[in-house]
């Protein structure tokens, strides 16, 4: 992620440990910098089984972004391997809603794991 960038890279991690390795950037989500030597997911031949979106409100089925980053990411995802991952959400109780409204170019979850 770079901001002011619409467009979401996705890199594959190597493993564990060097997933821990990566430093904490805007969001305090971790990343690789732009000095790594990371492979391009959308370059690969192999599809993700499973998505976790990080977010502020969640509905039962979807988790609200005003960005998009997410839904045109597993678009691009479906577009290119011809399957979605599983989606989930993690949600604090606070987070959840009754409803959120969605356009038809949001990409709904499969659930959402919700913490008290």
């Amino acid at each position: 992620f770079t901001k002011g960038n619409p467009h979401m890279r996705l890199l594959l991690v190597p493993s564990h440990e060097d997933f821990l390795k990566l430093k904490p950037t805007l969001w305090g989500i971790r990343q690789p910098g732009d000095n790594g030597n990371w492979e391009d997911y959308e370059e690969t031949d192999q599809t993700q089984s499973w998505w976790w979106r990080p977010r502020s409100k969640f509905g039962c089925e979807y988790v609200k972004s005003s960005d998009g980053y997410y839904d045109r990411t597993l678009a691009a995802h479906q577009r290119q391997f011809g399957v979605m991952p599983a989606r989930y959400g993690l949600a604090l109780t606070q987070q959840i809603v009754d409803k959120v409204p969605l356009s038809e170019t949001d990409v709904e979850l499969d659930g959402v794991l919700q913490a008290d």
